[in-house]
């Protein structure tokens, strides 16, 4: 701006040397010592078109048909500044009492050339250029003397400004530039009006500073701007200086019209999920330091029902740099993920969203900051209290997970967004004392599962969706939970009845621990190791979890125990194949005809142990009672029990009649055969046992 002040003043330095001129001088001396004057003051040489035109009233004053003011010698283009035509009209009263003001000044449809070479020079870098407030009268007037300038209207028509940086290789155009300039008093305060269009959008700005020639001499001084662009807003109430350009005071910013800001900047409109972007509001203390940096203290900033507070440092420079630190209550990102929208990110059941992401935004800048917040909805992850660390650098976001709480459990460690060449996430996630029922529900549609336990993960996975970072996910991970429940079916009542109808809304399987560690390839969960502990219940379990189509094929083998205290128990297997929102369950028949057969051996050895223990009880009986009758001790290849030969009588013969001779009722067998008796219900009371029975 001040070297387009500096221009205007020249002008008008140069009207109050012409008029005293006018009428001692030819139109073409005129022209030469105003030509010589800008450039005595600029460097640039200066070329006036038609003739000048001067008037006597109702003002003091000249025109001319158009001039220019020649490019620096590095550029292709021959002129910085040319304008169709040129009026300045003076206050001849206050003339006279030696003040220079200014009633009138029209600038008519100017161009002006801003240029940026490959080596930084710029050729707004006017040389030998004077102080603009000190206005000199040329040496052939007799002398020098500064002169006080006031303005009472100051006019840009149809203007048109280009800036052109050949290193970036980038242009903008600032066409239709209307401006309107009041200075009552020079050492006073400036009001500066102006509307345009810049690379098609319409812009509107305010400028006030409250002592213009402070101002413009690089002091500080009051300012108070207002800037439109759209429907967007920026304004700023504090003090600034231009030379070195600094600036502190408040700012009020609207920017929610991201389309028409991202127009102006010549850049497409950035895509948005829906319901983000519709409000952005930022407050606060602003600083601008010389050195190029942006600092935000007491910061209150709005993305659509998001309040975050806090402070941030921005560092302009090729690529901006920003850091900060902020908190917040209750934050809604669920838009970022598609919101509760089963097409989004959760499955529903019907497969994962193929909707692309766009992570261009990464590249924007670089960045570290902390947030702290009560709450955050990720739309399918409902977070409590939250506290990470976010490093944005060359378009790699990682997410430092210092404290976060969800789903009544604690989960630390790191997730990576990476849009250096396409998209890729990955992590390493340490989860205590997790409630697996609203985490699977939020994530796969699946809520049967209830436990509390510990989970760790380590994944990567990338693509364009969510569906294709599901299906190429790889990694692996372990999970250790306590007592639950698994809803849906009961698993013992399928074993007690060899049935799979056990399955319902009714059904549930209580447990008193799983444990597993699994590894994940191209989207596929592998395990082989899961153990599952229940009330006279185990299971071991391997198989396969199709994280990327959502379908099942795993194989639990339980074992059921009868509650006699043996360790042997008998097995059921199942099958469970599907898909997350149907998954079927079957027995493994071949499995368990294999373990009918093994069954039914062990069966047969039981029995055979058994009348072998039989045999030896009824040997050691026989043996007790020969001794107890005094009757020789059978061996193993004599009669259990011989009658004594007649012409050998036996002293206890009335006390052991013959058994043959005895009545079938239990009263009248004899002490052996009853003690037989005895023995055998016993021992198959005890096989009974063995087996299971009752």
């Amino acid at each position: 701006m001040r070297w387009l002040l500096r221009i205007v003043f020249i002008l008008i330095s140069l009207t109050v040397l012409l008029v005293g001129a006018l009428f001692l001088l030819p139109a073409d001396r005129i022209a030469g010592l105003a030509a010589d004057q800008i450039k005595s003051t600029t460097g640039r040489d200066v070329r006036f078109e038609g003739r000048f035109k001067p008037s006597l009233w109702p003002q003091v004053g000249l025109s001319t048909d158009g001039f220019a003011i020649s490019n620096t010698d590095w550029s292709e283009t021959d002129d910085m500044v040319s304008a169709k035509a040129l009026s300045v009209g003076l206050d001849l009263m206050s003339l006279i009492g030696g003040e220079v003001r200014v009633s009138q000044l029209e600038l008519i449809e100017p161009i002006i050339l801003l240029e940026k070479s490959a080596d930084g020079q710029v050729n707004w870098a006017l040389e030998g250029a004077e102080d603009a407030g000190a206005i000199s009268a040329p040496q052939d007037t007799g002398g020098s003397s500064d002169v006080a300038v006031a303005i009472d209207n100051a006019i840009i028509s149809g203007g048109t400004v280009r800036f052109v940086d050949h290193a970036a290789g980038t242009e903008t155009l600032i066409a239709g530039v209307n401006a309107n300039l009041t200075l009552p008093e020079f050492s006073g305060p400036a009001d500066l009006s102006m509307e345009a269009l810049v690379n098609g959008q319409s812009v509107r700005a305010i400028l006030s500073i409250g002592s213009f020639e402070g101002f413009l001499n690089g002091s500080i001084a009051p300012l108070k701007t207002a800037l439109r662009i759209g429907e967007a807003k920026v304004d700023f109430e504090g003090r600034a200086g231009l030379s070195p350009v600094a600036a502190e005071g408040t700012l009020d910013a609207d920017l929610s019209d991201i389309r028409a800001l991202a127009a102006a900047a010549g850049q497409p409109a950035p895509s948005l999920p829906a319901g983000v972007g519709r409000v952005v509001k930022a407050k606060g203390q602003v600083t601008y330091a010389p050195e190029g940096s942006v600092h935000l203290r007491d910061a209150i900033l709005t993305l659509d029902s998001n309040v975050l507070e806090g402070s941030a440092d921005l560092t302009l420079a090729d690529k901006p740099f920003l850091s900060g630190s902020f908190s917040a209550g209750a934050l809604d990102f669920s838009a970022f993920t598609g919101g509760e929208d089963e097409g989004a990110g959760s499955s529903g059941g019907s497969g994962w969203s193929t909707e692309p992401i766009d992570v261009s935004g990464l590249g924007a800048l670089d960045a570290e900051v902390a947030l702290a917040a009560s709450s955050v909805d990720l739309g399918n992850a409902k977070l409590g209290r939250t506290r990470i660390l976010a490093r944005l650098m060359d378009s790699r976001l990682v997410l430092t997970l210092q404290e976060v709480l969800a789903y009544e459990g604690l989960i630390t460690g790191e997730v990576v967004v990476n849009g250096r060449s396409g998209l890729s996430v990955g992590g390493d996630v340490n989860v205590a004392s997790l409630s697996t029922q609203s985490l699977l529900r939020d994530f796969a549609d699946y809520d049967r599962l209830l436990g509390k336990g510990d989970f760790k993960l380590k994944f990567l996975g990338s693509g364009g969706s969510m569906n294709a970072i599901m299906n190429s996910l790889s990694g692996s991970g372990s999970l250790a939970l306590g007592q639950g429940e698994i809803r849906g079916f009961d698993l013992a009542g399928m074993l007690r009845n060899l049935d799979t109808g056990f399955v319902g809304a009714n059904n549930k399987t209580i447990f008193e621990s799983i444990g597993a560690s699994f590894t994940i390839e191209n989207g596929v969960l592998q395990n082989n190791d899961m153990s599952f502990l229940a009330p006279l219940l185990t299971a071991a379990g391997l198989g396969k979890v199709g994280l990327g189509q959502q379908t099942l094929d795993y194989r639990v083998q339980p074992t059921a125990f009868t509650g006699t205290g043996s360790d042997d128990g008998f097995k059921v297997p199942l099958m469970i194949t599907g898909t997350w929102a149907n998954p079927k369950f079957n027995i493994d028949l071949e499995e368990l005809a294999k373990q009918r057969l093994d069954l039914d051996a062990k069966k047969q050895a039981l029995e055979d142990k058994a009348r072998d223990e039989l045999k030896k009880v009824e040997e050691k009986a026989k043996e007790e009672l020969a001794k107890k009758l005094g009757l020789p001790v059978p061996t193993k290849e004599e009669p259990v029990v011989e009658a004594p030969a007649a012409e050998e009588p036996v002293a206890v013969e009335e006390q052991a009649p013959v058994v043959e001779e005895q009545e079938p009722a239990a009263k009248s067998l004899s002490p052996e055969d009853l003690l037989k008796k005895k023995l055998e219900e016993e021992a198959k009371k005890g096989l009974r046992n063995l087996l299971g029975g009752n």
